[in-house]
């Protein structure tokens, strides 16, 4: 999950689904920089019961772009990743 933002609604949420024995994993976010630096993990990855997934680039090291911080546990491909599309590919493009 990727929703973005905290409230009460959410983490009340997040709390009962971990509670009900839900595995629960969410992007890191976008709010990192190329240094690393910081503590950026954005809700609702920043919650102790998700698990925070950064993003890696091509030669496998943290996208610059990933959010970075002590609540990520895990990083997975983010840049450049194949989908499954039908048709032409720069018309696809460029609707994203």
């Amino acid at each position: 999950m990727s929703l973005g933002g905290d409230s009460e609604t959410l983490s009340d949420a997040v709390a009962a689904a971990h509670s009900d024995g839900h595995l629960l994993v969410a992007s890191a976010g976008n709010d990192g920089n190329p240094g690393g630096r910081g503590e950026n993990v954005g809700y609702p990855a920043a919650y102790e019961e998700i698990i925070a997934v950064a993003a890696s680039d091509e030669n496998d090291n943290r996208a610059s772009f990933s959010s970075t911080g002590p609540a990520v546990e895990l990083i997975a491909p983010g840049v450049d990743v194949l989908g499954t599309v039908t048709g032409d590919q720069e018309q696809m493009k460029q609707k994203i």
